[in-house]
């Protein structure tokens, strides 16, 4: 089939291409709409090595093996998080109970924990609707963590101990994008478009 052939099955079903884009870009449109805005909170934790001698230099020898201990230490913190138990004392601590029907994946899943490689601090991303919410849960994450920590020291008996310390949670407001999602739509609907116009040219042949 050669490009004029291409062509002229486009022009002839241009209606069918025009009506299914709009409609998918409507759809996108309404679905986006619909979407209610949700906050996301956004906190940093910081783990502090604290060896039984005060460090004079970071940099010196066991200094240097305190803060590489604190980096590892990070990743625990991070599989903490993901625990559907320390989400459940996480919803205990904000003085919320957990929403019926939750289960422990998506317990596993309310909290995102970001901990970047070689470094000893640990992000916290949570989303909610409703922005109190939002803001007492991450502080009780903080929290949380926090007590965790203490009793790692307490029950570890390493010469290392974790202090964790969390910069003030930032909420942000995520408002759906209409113009983008439409966009999408768009583009969805004019392929879908182009392919049902195929399609249907096959059937009348």
């Amino acid at each position: 089939m050669e490009l004029k052939e291409y062509l002229k099955i486009l022009q002839k079903n241009l209606w069918l291409i025009i009506v299914t884009t709009i409609l998918v870009a409507l759809f996108a449109y309404v679905f986006t709409l619909r979407q209610p805005i949700t906050y996301e909170a956004n906190a940093n934790l910081t783990i502090i090595p604290k060896p039984n001698t005060e460090l004079k230099n970071v940099y010196e020898y066991d200094g240097y093996y305190a803060l590489q201990a604190a980096s590892i230490f990070s990743l625990t913190m991070a599989s903490w998080m993901q625990n559907p138990d320390t989400v459940a004392e996480i919803y205990k601590t904000s003085g919320y109970k957990i929403d019926k029907g939750q289960t422990s994946k998506s317990l596993s899943k309310l909290i995102k924990p970001t901990a970047s490689p070689n470094t000893f601090s640990l992000g916290l991303q949570l989303k909610n609707k409703d922005k109190t919410k939002v803001q007492k849960l991450t502080k009780a994450a903080i929290e949380v963590a926090q007590n965790k920590t203490a009793e790692f020291n307490k029950t570890a008996g390493s010469k290392i101990n974790f202090e964790v310390t969390a910069s003030e949670p930032a909420i942000l407001e995520v408002v759906p994008k209409k113009a983008l999602n439409t966009g999408i739509g768009a583009v969805a609907g004019l392929v879908l478009g182009i392919f049902l116009a195929f399609v249907l040219e096959y059937f009348r042949k």
